[in-house]
């Protein structure tokens, strides 16, 4: 069975990803779904990044 999937607007307001909605904005896409674990891993890829 697949995990399921989850758009850019029900993430941002899901209280159990432990990311500010900020960081969420500014990595998720509109118009694409991920899995929770996708979503983790991408927004702590971003926040881990050098500059």
């Amino acid at each position: 069975m697949s995990e399921p999937q989850f758009t850019k607007k029900q993430l941002l307001s899901s209280k159990t990803l432990g990311f500010s909605t900020d960081v969420i904005e500014a990595v998720l896409e509109e118009n694409k779904t991920y899995t929770r674990g996708q979503a983790k891993r991408l927004l702590s890829e971003f926040l881990k990044r050098k500059v």
